[in-house]
Parts: C-alpha cells; structure tokens; sequence
C-alpha cells in the first residue's frame, strides 16, 4: 500500500527500515509520553518484524 502526497509518503515497512525506525524508538526524549520504548535494537527488529508479517493478514487487523 502507498499513499503520496506532495510533501509525504505513507508506505509499507521494509527490514530496512530498522536503523531509521530504531534511531526514533530508542531515543528517551522522543518515546517519553509513549507506552513503550526507549527501545533495544533487539526490541526494533521484533517490533518491525511483526509489523511486516501483519501485513500479510487477511483480513488485516493491524496498520
């Protein structure tokens, strides 16, 4: 799935998303108000991980 605009794309995640997804989720000062984080790299690639295999579900239940 993709969505563009002419100032953002929405798009899938991909593995190689990791570093740039990790350098949010683990930094204390972004992720303070969050449920989660600051995160592990393990803690990441879990959470990336999952996300790439729910969006294979059918019916998909997670965006």
């Amino acid at each position: 799935m993709l969505l563009k605009t002419d100032r953002l794309i929405l798009r899938e995640f991909t593995k190689d998303d990791w570093e740039q997804f990790h350098a949010y989720a683990s930094d204390a000062d972004l992720v303070r108000f969050m449920e989660w984080g600051p995160n592990s790299e393990a803690a990441t690639k879990d959470y990336l991980d999952r996300m790439i295999r729910s969006q294979k579900q059918q019916p998909r239940e997670i965006y």
